[in-house]
C-alpha cells in the first residue's frame, strides 16, 4: 500500500524521517534502527535530575524495529557507560552481545542531553528517552516515553535505586500510605 493511502485510511498514524545510525549503532544490528533508552529521574527532595539507568535496546536480527515484543533485547549500560556482554530479551532470556567497543560511545553526551530535556519537564518526575546516535555522530532523541517497561529493572536493577527510601518518605507524607484505591470508573 503506499504511503499516501495510508495517511489517509489511518486515524492515528505518526511518521518519523528514517534516520541513518552511526557506524556504532548499526553495529549492534544492521537492520533495526536501534535506541538507546535512558530514564531519568527529578527527585522529590532536591529537584536535581539523575540518571538511573541506560540500555542498548538491540532489535531482532532482519526486523526494522528494536522493541521487546518484536524479539529484540536490553543490553545494560552502566553508570561508567561500560556495555554488558549479554542483552535480556522481555521474557528474561538472556542473549550474548558482542560488539567492538567496551564503552557507549557519547555515553556523557547521552546522558547529559537526557538530563537537560528532563528538567525542563515540570510534570513528570521519571522520564524514558529512547535516543540514537546517528550517521553524523550526533546525539537525537527517537522519542519520549512516560511509562516503563520491566524488563529494565532486570537489566539494570531497581528503579529507584537509591532514591527509593526518599520516594517511599515523600509518598507517605504526601499520601499518607504507600496504598492507593482508583475508583471503579477510573477503570471504565
Amino acid at each position: 500500500m503506499d504511503l499516501l493511502a495510508r495517511v489517509q485510511r489511518e486515524r492515528d498514524i505518526v511518521i518519523q524521517e528514517r534516520v541513518k545510525q552511526s557506524v556504532f549503532m548499526n553495529s549492534v544490528n544492521s537492520s533495526s534502527i536501534n535506541t538507546i533508552r535512558v530514564v531519568t529521574y527529578r527527585s522529590v527532595t532536591t529537584e536535581d535530575i539523575h540518571v538511573m539507568q541506560v540500555v542498548i535496546k538491540r532489535g531482532k536480527e532482519g526486523l526494522f524495529v528494536d522493541n521487546l515484543n518484536s524479539g529484540g533485547s536490553f543490553v545494560e549500560v552502566a553508570r561508567d557507560g561500560h556495555i554488558a556482554k549479554y542483552g535480556l530479551t522481555k521474557w528474561g532470556k538472556k542473549i550474548p552481545f558482542k560488539c567492538n567497543e567496551d564503552y557507549l560511545p557519547q555515553f556523557e553526551s547521552i546522558c547529559s542531553v537526557a538530563r537537560e530535556v528532563a528538567a525542563r519537564d515540570l510534570i513528570n518526575r521519571q522520564l524514558y528517552f529512547d535516543m540514537f546516535i546517528d550517521d553524523c555522530d550526533k546525539v537525537r532523541i527517537m522519542e519520549i516515553n512516560y511509562s516503563p517497561h520491566p524488563t529494565i529493572q532486570a537489566v539494570c536493577g531497581p528503579a529507584f535505586a537509591e532514591f527509593t527510601d526518599e520516594l517511599i518518605e515523600y509518598v507517605r507524607k504526601t499520601e499518607g500510605s504507600l496504598v492507593r484505591l482508583i475508583p471503579v470508573r477510573a477503570l471504565i
